[in-house]
């Protein structure tokens, strides 16, 4: 009974590294583009996040009262973004995003003096 419970996480193990690693090829092939709707790439999110605080620089959203977001906090947001997020991490798919990467990020962001 132990024997193949082993076995089977063996497999299990064994097929969660072989999807990642054609997922990372995939990735790398097609770049950008979205291929399911699981599949979603920093870009796009940062797209996704732009576009919602642009419509928050007003004071009603869908009918209720949000707090405005003003031009230079969007301007601050993109400019980190552009600079830091995207320029470290690239535009990957936000699965294959893992604890290493973002620790890398961190260490950037810590030992970099020119972020604010």
């Amino acid at each position: 009974m132990i024997h193949r419970y082993k076995l089977y996480l063996q497999l299990t193990f064994d097929h969660y590294f072989a999807k990642n690693k054609l997922l990372e090829k995939k990735v790398q092939e097609i770049g950008v583009l979205k291929t399911s709707s699981s599949q979603i790439f920093l870009h796009e999110a940062w797209q996704q996040l732009h576009q919602n605080l642009t419509k928050r620089k007003l004071d009603y959203l869908n009918g209720r009262k949000v707090k405005k977001i003003s031009d230079s906090t969007i301007k601050d947001y993109t400019s980190f973004y552009i600079n830091h997020i995207n320029k470290q991490i690239g535009n990957v798919d936000l699965r294959l995003l893992d604890s290493k990467k973002l620790n890398e990020f961190v260490s950037y962001l810590i030992n970099n003096d020119k972020v604010d």
